[in-house]
């Protein structure tokens, strides 16, 4: 082999040869691995939190628009629950369910453990209270507010 004249190049090729850049990747690829891994993990965790959140507040809501129909509300939203958890794309496991249907508004849970494996970590629990508004008593509250305020407007007009 013929040696370079360029005391640059000389350097180069003697740090190439050495193995230090065999070293340094057998320790960024693993880390890049990991990290990765754990990245794709959370991401996870969050999508399934998300879900079931979304989850949780339709099923109150089913369970709120059905509650005075003389149907079993209960009954119909802890079905509605049961269908979203079938329909969860990256199910890890079966999810506990909690629903309650009253006259003041229906509350749902989800728990479940995102990745079993990790038996203190991920631990998903969601929960949804809706209470159910009486729209005609609240139009009611707000009509008197609004009399008294105009009311109280025009004392003050009459008191200058």
């Amino acid at each position: 082999m013929k040696k370079s004249a360029d005391p640059k190049k000389r350097i180069t090729a003697q740090w190439l040869t050495r193995g230090s850049l065999t070293v340094e990747a057998s320790v960024i690829v693993p880390v890049t691995v990991i990290l990765a891994a754990l990245l794709m993990v959370l991401f996870f965790y969050v999508h399934n939190r998300n879900w079931y959140q979304a989850a949780a507040a339709e099923v109150c809501l089913t369970g709120n628009s059905r509650y005075d129909t003389g149907v079993d509300a209960g009954e119909i939203a802890r079905q509605k629950a049961v269908e979203r958890a079938d329909r969860q794309i990256m199910p890890a496991s079966r999810p506990e369910i909690e629903v309650a249907c009253g006259k003041s508004g229906t509350s749902a849970s989800f728990s479940n453990q995102r990745f079993p494996a990790f038996q203190k970590f991920f631990h998903l629990s969601v929960r949804a209270d809706v209470d159910k508004v009486a729209p005609v008593d609240a139009l009611r509250l707000a009509r008197a507010v609004k009399h008294t305020v105009e009311e109280g407007q025009g004392r003050e007009e009459e008191d200058r």
